[in-house]
């Protein structure tokens, strides 16, 4: 991998998806040396997911999944023969559903007096 701080053109796969960088949106390349926060808070104006529920993964980018408040490193760059970085978001863009309010109750928590005011 040779070193240089021009941007790096990436393709994203999302689910069914697939942006890129040259095509869909400059936005997503990567500048090396650059926040890793603020490229996740872009996927998430662009594909809706949250930046907490990204997980991102890049075979030749970096190892495992991209962790948060860090930067890129100033080394990354294209594999040879390759005309951009391919990462995979693994993430739900869909809102959580809200837990119940009423919580269950149980036998062991009820008193005797609360078992009496059921039977009758």
């Amino acid at each position: 991998m040779s070193s240089s701080n021009a941007a790096i053109p990436t393709t994203l796969k999302w689910s069914k998806h697939v942006y890129t960088s040259a095509d869909d949106d400059e936005r997503l390349a990567i500048h090396p040396g650059s926040s890793t926060n603020r490229y996740k808070s872009t996927i998430q104006q662009i594909t809706g997911v949250p930046v907490d529920r990204q997980k991102l993964l890049c075979k030749h980018g970096w190892k495992g999944m991209l962790k948060s408040d860090t930067s890129f490193g100033t080394d990354l760059s294209l594999p040879p023969k390759q005309s951009s970085l391919t990462i995979t978001l693994i993430g739900s863009a869909d809102k959580l559903s809200e837990p119940p309010t009423d919580r269950p109750k149980f036998i062991e928590d009820v008193t005797p007096e609360e078992v009496e005011a059921e039977r009758t």
